[in-house]
């Protein structure tokens, strides 16, 4: 047996005893105290943060989950495949491939994706998430942040019919602007025309007058000619010819005269 500690000593170990059970209270307490304060910062973000363990489970899940998706902190930690559940049909591929991704890169990684709320709306959520590992090296799991950008899609979407309304209406302005064109520019193809025909007409007119005094003379004297020449002589035929021609010709000149 050892022998007995003296009654100075044992004050000296109680002394110690209690300084030990001080600074142990102290630690613990910081630790308490540290632990509300990132569950506290944690609990309060606006967005919907998760941590999975390495073996699938929710190790955390902050209340905001149930404000974007009408699920309760509870209902994902007793179900670890919600999330996937209530993502929209179209984006299950794209996000089941994002999940495996998750496993292997030690980058973050990102995702738009839609999901169906409790009520039945359709949300979006921006996600974002990396894996987390303790200071030794091992994998504690995957962090994830997501949140509700639904305005923000509502607003492109908006943005992209109004521009899509825009070009539609730019086209058809285009459209309608060259058929205008082409429209006057044959209006206008016309107008010389018809400016060429009247210059014509006028053109004609006047050497129809300038003509039908001399060709009218000429007619005079042809008839003439023809009425005293007698049958049997020689140029009878020719003055016939000439007497026709010459009618012929003062009665166009006379159809273009009265036309105009």
């Amino acid at each position: 047996m050892g022998r007995k500690l003296t009654y100075k000593e044992l004050e000296q170990r109680v002394k110690e005893l209690e300084r030990e059970l001080l600074e142990r209270r102290q630690a613990e307490e910081a630790m308490l105290e540290t632990q509300e304060r990132f569950r506290a910062v944690a609990d309060f973000t606006f967005d919907w943060e998760y941590w999975i363990s390495p073996e699938g489970t929710y190790v955390y899940v902050s209340p905001s989950c149930e404000r974007i998706t009408g699920y309760s902190p509870e209902e994902f930690q007793k179900d670890p495949d919600l999330l996937q559940a209530i993502t929209h049909p179209q984006d299950r591929a794209a996000v089941s491939k994002h999940l495996q991704e998750e496993l292997k890169s030690r980058g973050i990684l990102s995702l738009d994706f839609r999901i169906i709320h409790r009520s039945g709306q359709e949300r979006w959520i921006a996600h974002v998430c990396q894996q987390v590992f303790a200071t030794n090296g091992d994998l504690l799991g995957r962090r994830a942040s997501n949140r509700d950008i639904t305005k923000r899609k509502q607003a492109e979407e908006a943005l992209r019919q109004t521009h899509d309304e825009l070009y539609r209406l730019s086209q058809e302005l285009e459209k309608k602007v060259q058929e205008r064109t082409e429209e006057l520019q044959e209006k206008s193809r016309q107008l010389v025309e018809v400016e060429k025909l009247a210059a014509l007409g006028k053109m004609a007119n006047r050497v129809a007058h300038d003509l039908r005094n001399p060709l009218t003379i000429i007619g005079g004297f042809a008839r003439r000619m023809y009425e005293k020449t007698p049958d049997d002589h020689p140029n009878k035929r020719y003055l016939r010819i000439i007497v026709k021609e010459t009618s012929i010709l003062e009665n166009r000149i006379s159809e273009i005269v009265d036309s105009n």
